[in-house]
C-alpha cells in the first residue's frame, strides 16, 4: 500500500476482508449442517454464548481479534478447515486486497 493510505482505510479494509471470512465460515457451516445461512449464525451464537446481534454484526465487520480463536476452535470441531487469517486478516493480505481493489 502507498504512504497515501491511511491507517482508518487500512482498518476498513481489514474488517471488510475479515467479514468475508467470516461470512465464509458461516456458509461452511451451513453446507456442514445441512441448514441456512440464519440458522449457521444461530448455531454459532448459541455455540459461543453470543447475542444473535454480535453475530449479525460479525456478518458486516468482521470478526474481533479476541473471538478469533473461538471461531477458528469452532470450525475445527466441525472438521471445517479454516485458517486464523481469514478472520484475522494479515498485513499482506490487507495490502493484497488494496490493490486487487485500486486497478
Amino acid at each position: 500500500m502507498t504512504g497515501e493510505t491511511n491507517n482508518s482505510t487500512v482498518h476498513e479494509m481489514r474488517q471488510e476482508v475479515g467479514a468475508v471470512g467470516f461470512n465464509a465460515a458461516l456458509r461452511l457451516i451451513s453446507i456442514n449442517k445441512s441448514c441456512t445461512l440464519n440458522e449457521a449464525a444461530d448455531y454459532v451464537s448459541i455455540r459461543l454464548d453470543r447475542a444473535i446481534e454480535q453475530i449479525e454484526h460479525w456478518r458486516k465487520h468482521g470478526v474481533p481479534p479476541h473471538q478469533v480463536d473461538r471461531v477458528v476452535e469452532l470450525l475445527k470441531e466441525n472438521k471445517i478447515p479454516f485458517g486464523r487469517h481469514q478472520l484475522k486478516p494479515t498485513n499482506e493480505i490487507v495490502a493484497m486486497y488494496y490493490w486487487r481493489n485500486s486497478n
